[in-house]
Formats: structure tokens, sequence, C-alpha cells
């Protein structure tokens, strides 16, 4: 079991990840989480409550990423059972990660193949008419997993480009753009175990 302070500087150093220029991939755990921090904090008993329910730091550090990429930022002060949800459907998508992965790819193969003017190639890039790529119009309709566009850009390149290209002008499609940058990394790692 690991204490409430350790639980503490793993969610607070993902939220760091997922909300700032902060890198814990880069940086690791901020310093600035010190022991008298935690001591002040009002909701220092929900994380010794919530350190509890794991064996490990590994653990703890699964459900906080988890819950971060597919929850509410806010997900901590929400219902546990909501939590616990998203992380073991997180961690069944990488328990079977070549299935699964497969099964995701296998549709994006479909649309190109049932789409006779496209190549498997072209869902990464804009439309001939101008509208944003096939795969961007997938992930924002919730028909794919971010696991999945971040395994296609560690072999395509395309995220990037999307980045650059696309939000700018559209703060949802600029949030979701963020956190995929912010998770490709972390997702590469997991899915490479």
């Amino acid at each position: 079991m690991i204490s409430g302070f350790q639980f503490f500087k793993i969610y607070q150093s993902l939220h760091l990840h997922f909300t700032t220029k902060f890198d814990i991939l880069k940086y690791g755990k901020p310093k600035s989480l010190t022991k008298d921090h935690y001591n002040n904090r009002n909701d220092r008993l929900l994380f010794e409550n919530l350190s509890s329910k794991f064996s490990s730091s590994e653990q703890a550090f699964d459900f906080c990423l988890s819950n971060f990429v597919h929850n509410e930022i806010d997900w901590i002060y929400k219902e546990f059972s909501d939590a616990d949800d998203t992380y073991k459907q997180w961690k069944g998508y990488f328990d079977g990660i070549e299935y699964n992965y497969g099964k995701e790819v296998d549709k994006l193969k479909l649309l190109a193949f049932h789409n006779s003017m496209i190549y498997f190639n072209d869902i990464f890039v804009e439309t001939k008419s101008g509208k944003k790529p096939p795969l961007l119009q997938i992930f924002l309709h919730g028909e794919i997993s971010p696991e999945c566009l971040c395994i296609l850009d560690d072999r395509f390149n395309f995220l990037d480009v999307w980045v650059n290209s696309y939000s700018t002008d559209d703060p949802l499609l600029e949030k979701k753009m963020f956190l995929l940058t912010k998770y490709k990394k972390i997702c590469i790692l997991k899915a490479r175990r």
C-alpha cells in the first residue's frame, strides 16, 4: 500500500503534466511537492483514502493517468467508482493492446477501402474538399481511442501537423490536441511494455 503523500505526488505530477507545460517524463515529480505542502491541503484526507486502494506506485500512476486522459480534469473530486471504471477500461485496452489496436486499425482500413477514392495514408491529411483529416474526424466523434492515435502517430508522425494546422481557431480541438501531445510519449511507453 502507498501513503497518501505518495499518491498526492503522483496525482499532482500528472495534473501538472496534463494542464501546464510541465513534462513529467523530462522532470519527474516536481520538487515543490513537499510534505508541508501536502499537510496544509484541505483535501488531504481524500488522498489518504484513495491511496489505500492501491498496492503500488505504478498502479496509482496508471489509475491517475487513465483518468486524466479519459475523464474530466476534476475527476478526483467525483465518484471513485466512475474513476475506477475508467481505469479498468484503460487497463483492459493495454492488457490486450495488440488485439484492441488491431481492431481499431481494421476499422480505419475499412473506412479507406469503403471509399475507393482514398488510400490508407489519406486518413491522416486534410481531405480534397478542405475538411479535417478523416482520422481526426473519427477521433472527435469518439470512434477511435487516444491510444490508437498515439500509436499511429509514433509510426506516421501526423500529430504535430494537426496541432499546428487545426488547433489555433477551435478551443475544443486545441484542448484535445494538447492532451494527445502530452499523452503520446507515455502511451507509447505503456504500449511497448
